[in-house]
């Protein structure tokens, strides 16, 4: 049930950013949408990095971040 719950988080996400913005049509929900999702996936690059115990992932990880 992890898959679930990851699944809940993620729609919990999606709908409240979309909630915050406000926006007037399809194109600004997108454009929301893309920002929500580009800034979980920062985030979780650098957790990844932080809790890393290799030194190369934590760099590989760190220059995932730039490109974003």
């Amino acid at each position: 049930m992890p898959f679930r719950k990851e699944m809940d988080y993620n729609f919990n996400t999606a709908f409240q950013s979309l909630a915050d913005c406000e926006p007037r049509d399809s194109t600004e929900a997108k454009l929301c949408l893309q920002s929500t999702v580009l800034y979980a996936q920062g985030l979780r690059h650098m957790e990844k990095a932080e809790n890393s115990n290799r030194v190369d992932h934590s760099e590989f990880y760190l220059k995932m971040l730039s490109n974003f």
